[in-house]
């Protein structure tokens, strides 16, 4: 659960920071280091994530920040 609540912290201080003076590609790298952290997370936690996208209606998500989870 720590990568997901890093992950979590991570998006909450680049948007807490963001400014107008922030471009996409700002928001990109942002987006690409937390999911970079949340890869190293443990097979459970990543299917909590998997779960979380889906509950949303987000499942074509996953694949498209990057995260390889495993479909049931």
């Amino acid at each position: 659960m720590n990568y997901l609540a890093t992950g979590l912290a991570l998006a909450i201080v680049h948007i807490e920071k963001r400014s107008d003076a922030c471009s996409e590609d700002d928001d990109v790298r942002a987006l690409e280091e937390i999911v970079g952290h949340l890869s190293d997370a443990p097979t459970a936690d990543m299917e909590d994530l998997r779960i979380a996208f889906s509950a949303l209606g987000l499942s074509e998500m996953i694949d498209g920040i990057g995260l390889k989870l495993a479909e049931n």
